[in-house]
């Protein structure tokens, strides 16, 4: 009887650290953070030989496709798009902002040539931006090539704010990304403070622009709202009919 009483007693000391470990362990399993989706493209740092990179990827519908780069104030650089499919374009986003690019494909083109506005890391978003009514492809190949320390090509003669002084009396903005506003700013410059933002096709009254930080700033104010006027990125007005 007392060898039995005590192979029991053993018995229970040694599943006292036992169930005090379960206790302790998480009900659930630690899992890998899952990759990123759509909305969120891996990114992909462009490697440069000679001042010149190139990749190819894919994209689709809500599959994107993101590379940085670095530039210097001032540096010219080049950046150009390849695609068989219509609709492939890419947006150009200076460093720090994640919201407004200063580059749209689907307005400006498949090219970019200027100068970097600000020292820093540079994004080019690919994606798939099929004109209104048309059905996108599942899939569309593409090459992107981007050039540091080439010479900057004359500015095509357009409808958007390229000019430092007379111009229209209005202008329209537009080229935003979906559900974004275009920010009105206190200076001419993202970084400053944001006085008011407008949406796509709102009227704005034209005050004049100028060039800050290697790219087009216009000073505008709302239709209807003479106290307020902010700075807007040139390249999102578009000359408005009279």
């Amino acid at each position: 009887m007392r060898r039995r009483f005590l192979a029991a007693f053993a018995a229970l000391l040694a599943a006292v650290p036992a169930a005090a470990a379960a206790q302790a362990a998480p009900r659930h399993p630690a899992q890998a953070a899952a990759p990123p989706g759509g909305d969120a493209p891996a990114v992909h740092h462009l490697a440069f030989k000679n001042g010149r990179a190139s990749a190819s990827g894919r994209v689709g519908p809500g599959r994107a496709a993101e590379y940085v780069f670095v530039a210097g104030e001032g540096e010219a650089f080049d950046v150009a798009l390849q695609s068989s499919v219509p609709g492939v374009a890419f947006r150009l986003f200076a460093p720090g902002e994640t919201v407004q690019a200063f580059f749209v494909g689907t307005v400006d083109g498949n090219r970019y040539q200027g100068t970097a506005p600000a020292a820093g890391e540079y994004r080019v978003v690919v994606s798939l931006e099929p004109p209104p009514g048309a059905a996108p492809p599942s899939r569309a190949r593409f090459t992107l090539t981007v050039s540091l320390g080439g010479q900057v090509a004359a500015a095509p003669t357009r409808d958007f704010a390229d000019a430092l002084a007379g111009g229209p009396d209005r202008w329209r903005a537009t080229g935003l990304a979906a559900g974004t506003t275009l920010a009105l700013y206190d200076r001419p410059m993202a970084s400053s403070p944001v006085v008011m933002r407008v949406e796509e096709g709102a009227m704005l009254r034209n005050l004049g622009c100028r060039f800050a930080g290697g790219q087009r700033w216009c000073l505008v104010a709302p239709d209807g709202q003479d106290l307020i006027q902010g700075w807007a990125d040139g390249r999102y007005l578009r000359e408005a009919a009279p």
